[in-house]
């Protein structure tokens, strides 16, 4: 009812991290203060690519600086990664083939 298609899930620090598919954003809820925070995924981007179809699985990175993501569907799916502190989004790599195509 409230986040279509929740998807991948990931804990750090107290807080718990998913995708809401269908809306396109990143819920963080803070489980040590009970509030929660949601951001349009991809929207504060560097450098070239688009975060513009469906957000997938989230995974922290192995020093927890930043958050990784795939992408479903499209036109271009990629893997996607997010500075934790700033927020900013970027591309580690996107299929720009048609063979890629509404792939997961």
């Amino acid at each position: 009812k409230y986040y279509k298609n929740a998807e991948g899930i990931s804990y750090h620090e107290g807080k718990l991290y998913f995708m809401a598919k269908k809306e396109r954003k990143l819920i963080v809820l803070d489980l040590d203060h009970m509030t929660y925070e949601s951001e349009t995924s991809g929207m504060k981007f560097y450098g070239e690519g688009s975060f513009g179809d469906e957000p997938d699985q989230i995974i922290h990175g192995p020093r927890r600086k930043h958050i990784y993501f795939t992408e479903d569907g499209g036109e271009n799916p990629g893997v996607y990664g997010r500075h934790g502190s700033s927020g900013t989004y970027f591309t580690l790599f996107q299929g720009i083939d048609k063979d890629y195509r509404n792939d997961e």
